[in-house]
């Protein structure tokens, strides 16, 4: 598994990702003894953490890492460099693979280098759509995109995408003699679930704090209510958000990041979870929230009306301010019928053990 561009284990260990990240590989291998991974990543102590997580029981021994080489400098050209010579560096490792699987489209070129050389098979993963996202971004940034997605599809063996909505804009921009396969982002209802104790009547968001998750219109929205917002999460925005609150008189507080072992308690102490986003991917926070039987109130745009809707939660029309405001107005309690169904729905469609028999039947096939 090559790791996104520029991304290492020591940034997935600090941002808490690690523990998220890991479990669909040890749940294939629990599916499958047989398999081992090697995951390539763009860091530099990254064998080292690697040993250590070994040791002490945190990651699978079948799970290999192979860090980048120290010369690469850790910028964005070091990075880029890499993954377009990763091939010539660890050609011993890369031989002995059967499946070369992409985290991300930024930088599904190394392991797409990686078959024309070694012959061997691509699964190209994505959790987002890059062209979609960067769409909303640049109109140049769009295009390079849809350059690289165009090329790397092409490549591929096997696809998954999150979502429906992803599969679709897939295999109608790129692959419409092609399979693409949903493979749902996957939550680990073991530590994720609904402890039924006694919630806040209170809000909460969990991600980053930019201009994709439209806080800034929330927050005009939340000052027409008495409801108090905790944030999780770092992001461009922070400063900004902080000075709006203040003039807003809104009580609204900043966690920063935690470790996603500790988001149950959080999502558990609070009644409702809300997503203001003007698009989403498959938003695996809101996958969270609804595994631990918050209320989730999102917005009524693609990634979050293919998992939420109004018997589940509260789907907002739009992404304004009036409709956000209405949204919350509604809310009187915390509603446990609403909670109930959203667990059941993450149980039934999203758990690890769903996905990673998924993740399993696709690697076998490739490797038939």
């Amino acid at each position: 598994m090559f790791f996104t561009r520029g991304v290492s284990l020591e940034s997935w260990i600090n941002t808490g990702l690690f523990y998220r990240e890991k479990l669909i590989y040890e749940e294939v291998i629990q599916c499958d003894e047989s398999v081992d991974f090697f995951w390539f990543t763009y860091g530099k102590n990254d064998l080292v953490l690697a040993n250590e997580l070994h040791e002490k029981g945190d990651l699978s021994r079948k799970i290999k890492v192979v860090e980048k080489p120290s010369f690469f400098a850790d910028s964005w050209l070091g990075n880029l460099l890499y993954s377009f010579c990763l091939s010539f560096f660890h050609y011993k490792k890369l031989q002995v693979c059967d499946v070369y699987k992409t985290n991300q489209m930024d930088g599904a070129w190394a392991p797409a280098i990686c078959k024309l050389f070694f012959k061997k098979k691509l699964y190209v993963r994505t959790g987002y759509t890059m062209s979609i996202f960067l769409g909303k971004v640049s109109v140049l940034k769009y295009y390079l995109a849809k350059l690289i997605e165009h090329i790397i599809y092409r490549f591929a063996d096997e696809i998954s995408v999150s979502s429906l909505f992803d599969k679709n804009y897939v295999e109608k921009n790129f692959l419409p003699e092609k399979r693409v396969n949903v493979l749902r982002n996957f939550i680990d209802t073991k530590k994720f679930y609904n402890r039924n104790q006694e919630r806040k009547d209170e809000l909460l968001f969990v991600g980053r704090m930019n201009e994709q998750k439209n806080l800034v219109t929330f927050f005009d929205a939340l000052a027409e209510t008495n409801f108090s917002l905790t944030i999780i999460g770092k992001g461009e925005l922070k400063d900004k958000l902080k000075l709006k609150a203040r003039e807003l008189n809104l009580n609204v507080r900043f966690l920063g990041a935690v470790p996603n072992s500790d988001l149950p308690e959080y999502l558990n102490n609070y009644s409702y979870y809300v997503l203001p986003s003007f698009y989403e991917g498959m938003p695996k926070t809101l996958l969270e929230a609804m595994a631990c039987g918050c209320v989730c109130i999102g917005t009524n745009v693609q990634g979050i009306n293919e998992v939420l809707d109004n018997d589940r939660g509260v789907l907002v029309p739009s992404t304004e301010k009036d409709d956000l405001a209405n949204a919350l107005k509604t809310l009187k309690g915390y509603q446990q019928e609403k909670g109930n169904r959203s667990e059941d729905h993450i149980k039934k469609y999203f758990s690890l053990k769903a996905i990673g028999q998924l993740e399993m039947s696709i690697l076998k096939e490739l490797n038939a």
